[in-house]
């Protein structure tokens, strides 16, 4: 096999000497051991090969937070397009979910008359209520602390909220608090990563609170919009928002005219 008879390991350094990496040499050509000289020669080189890194580290960051921006503004332009409850809360699950490139996805409504969580299926016809106190939304929902696990299967605080399935050997999840005005409103969870069973990173957890600062509106827009269609009370949500929501309403009900007429269609 391949016999390693000299090594050479240099640092690179950014302009402010910190290490960004390092470059490793294995025997020289002649089959002599390094020296004094390649040393000098290969810092030499690291000086430009640190500058030519960090300017490509930069512009990799540049990338992505323009895609990142981009994404939260995709985001933003869909939920706030709806006001049906429902279909909100099926399309924000499955943002939560993409963006994020889990498996599962899922967004509960805080019920604080009730001390309840709940959730409904996309067709509107079951609605699953559970303890405002128990399992991970609940706790969420209840502290307004996110929760980044690593693995539910081994949690022993919220074990039973995931039943193991017997494909993925662990369970990270992310959960955090949708909240409106200091309240918490709703709870967004994700869990399984595709593809792997790693855990959430802090890029997933800042996402995912962008993704919360934008979902609090559009659903407190639409649960003030379903009290209106039904007649009922929208508590604690304000004079303020009920005008907005109005408002809205006034603007989908005009484009759906404008798209409806014959000058339209032509």
């Amino acid at each position: 096999g391949y016999q390693t008879r000299s090594i050479l390991c240099v640092p690179v350094r950014s302009l402010r000497e910190e290490v960004i990496g390092v470059i490793q040499m294995i025997n020289k050509a002649n089959e002599n051991p390094f020296g004094e000289e390649d040393e000098e020669l290969l810092q030499a080189f690291t000086v430009f090969s640190g500058i030519a890194v960090r300017n490509a580290m930069t512009f990799e960051s540049a990338v992505l937070a323009r895609r990142k921006t981009e994404m939260l503004l995709r985001v933003f332009e869909i939920l706030s397009s709806e006001l049906d409850l429902t279909n909100l809360l099926t399309i924000a699950s499955e943002e939560a979910r993409r963006i994020l490139g889990a498996e599962r996805g899922a967004v509960y409504m805080v019920d604080r008359v009730r001390r309840e969580l709940w959730i409904r299926s996309p067709d509107a016809r079951e609605e699953e209520r559970f303890p405002m106190h128990k399992g991970v939304p609940g706790h969420v929902a209840s502290t307004g602390q996110s929760i980044d696990s690593a693995n539910l299967y081994e949690d022993a605080r919220f074990r039973g909220d995931v039943e193991y399935d017997g494909v993925h050997k662990r369970c990270p999840a992310l959960c955090q608090p949708i909240s409106y005005g200091g309240e918490v409103i709703a709870v967004v969870l994700v869990m399984f990563r595709q593809g792997d069973d790693e855990s959430f990173s802090d890029s997933d957890t800042e996402i995912l609170g962008n993704f919360c600062s934008i979902a609090s509106i559009a659903i407190r827009n639409a649960f003030i919009f379903e009290s209106l269609i039904f007649n009922e009370n929208p508590t604690a949500m304000g004079a303020e928002a009920e005008a907005n929501v109005k408002s809205q309403l006034r603007e989908v009900q005009a484009k759906r005219v404008f798209q409806s007429s014959p000058v339209t269609r032509r």
